[in-house]
């Protein structure tokens, strides 16, 4: 004698169609999330970095974020400003010019992520409750 065993569930499409809405809010949380850590780091990195004329402080900026295949990424950088490699990382060598350098590192954008990492995931965190609260 086989003993079989039959279960029913009703609504699994709607179930299916639910989780494809809540995968779809909870990507955007987290990208909304690592938008506002974005936004400490850039803030964090503009008050940590030496400041001469205020270019390179001005150019601090996110600068882009997206979402593909799953993944969430926020860029905090600096564009159009030549020298800002050189501030983060130093430089020893010739120029263009063949003047010599020998400048150390003064980090401002690695230093401000490390320093705001917590609360760059408290961030994401946040996001990430608020969807799955109403859910819930």
């Amino acid at each position: 004698m086989v003993d079989q065993l039959r279960i029913e569930i009703k609504g699994i499409k709607e179930l299916q169609s639910k989780f494809k809405v809540i995968d779809s809010e909870l990507q955007m949380a987290v990208l909304e999330g690592l938008k506002n850590g974005g936004e400490i780091v850039t803030k964090t990195a503009k008050n940590r970095v030496s400041v001469k004329t205020g270019n390179l402080r001005d150019h601090i900026e996110e600068q882009s974020s997206y979402i593909q295949n799953s993944e969430a990424r926020v860029t905090v950088g600096v564009k159009k400003v030549p020298y800002a490699a050189r501030i983060e990382y130093g430089y020893t060598g010739p120029d263009k010019l063949g003047r010599r350098f020998h400048q150390k590192p003064r980090p401002y954008l690695r230093n401000s992520l490390d320093e705001k990492e917590r609360e760059i995931k408290t961030a994401v965190e946040t996001k990430i409750k608020s969807v799955l609260r109403r859910y819930a």
